[in-house]
Parts: C-alpha cells; structure tokens; sequence
C-alpha cells in the first residue's frame, strides 16, 4: 500500500496512498500538519503527468499496532508507471515530527489509470476523480482498487473507511478521503 493505510494511504497515496509499515491504519493527522500550494485543477481528473513527483504527507499519528505508536512522514515519488517511496518514523511523543528515529523503504508499487469517476464534492470542492489500480508486484494479491484526484497540489485518494474498502474493482471507493492527503514538493 502507498502508505500506511494507502497513498497510499494515494497513502496515495494515499494514499494515497497507502505495506512496509503495516496495512491499513487509524492515522490521524499531527498538529500543525499539512500545507497547500498553487496550482492543481480536479475538474478533469488525474493525468500521468500531473502525477509524476515527489509527494510528501503531513505528519501523523499511526496507531494501528498499539505496542508501536508512532508518528510518520510519508514521501513517495511517483513515475510514469511507478510508484516508490520512504517512511520517516518519529517516537510517539514527537508530535512535530521533530527528530527523525529511523527511516523504512515502501514497496515499489506499479499503477494505472483509468476511467473519470463523478464525486460528491465535499473535498475541497472536487467532483471529478480518476479510477487509480495500484499493485504490489511482489505480491499481486496487495492489488488496491483507488480513486484519486489533485487540487492545489495536494493528492487525495479514496475513503476506504467502511464498505468500499478498495480491495476489489466491485469496492472501489465512490468518494475522496479529505482528513489525508499528500503534497506535492
């Protein structure tokens, strides 16, 4: 997954989003986390080109494994067909993600695009997201079915809370995950 919980969490991540630090999570954003930039569009849905780059999550809280509380900062880069990336593990008491403690590689993830989907618009304005099937070549069984979207350089993927869960192309999520997202740097 891109990140803990996709982008990819796009992870995303987003997951965006959203396997290298441990399926998916409760992440809940740090403090002061987070930060826009210009430029974006979401009305036309996603391309390639406006995928490819490196892109960076705020820093959050990952608590799925209560005995490994931690805060993270994920930063992926992705390419024409790939997707790669780094965790930056901080101790739970560092809620800025201050002092970095050790560093972990996500799995190289290959994606592809497909179909414009309709949205509700209740993130950040944006009605038009493109389907996003992410797979982890190592595992092929990891397959994600995502939806994504970019407005003011920040990546949302799919809310993967509840039913619509993206493990099949049938639970594809039908609308954006606004509490995460990540930046383009």
């Amino acid at each position: 997954m891109l990140a803990t919980k996709r982008l990819v969490p796009l992870g995303i991540v987003i997951l965006f989003m959203l396997s290298a630090c441990g399926g998916s999570s409760s992440s809940t954003p740090a403090p002061g986390g987070g930060g826009g930039g210009g430029g974006g569009g979401g009305g036309g849905g996603v391309t390639t080109a406006e995928l490819t780059g490196t892109w960076k999550s705020p820093c959050f809280l990952e608590d799925e494994d209560p005995l490994n509380i931690v805060y993270l900062i994920i930063t992926v880069t992705i390419n024409a067909t790939t997707i790669t990336g780094v965790a930056d593990i901080y101790d739970q008491s560092d809620v800025t993600c201050a002092m970095m403690v050790s560093q972990e590689p996500l799995d190289t993830l290959t994606y592809t695009l497909g179909s414009n989907v309709t949205v509700d618009g209740s993130v950040d304005g944006i009605t038009t997201a493109t389907e996003m099937d992410i797979v982890d070549p190592s595992d092929p069984s990891e397959n994600e079915f995502e939806i994504a979207a970019i407005k003011d350089n920040k990546l949302y993927l799919g809310d993967t809370d509840g039913a619509n869960d993206g493990s099949t192309d049938a639970l594809r999520p039908t609308q954006l995950d606004g509490s995460s997202f990540l930046t383009k740097q």
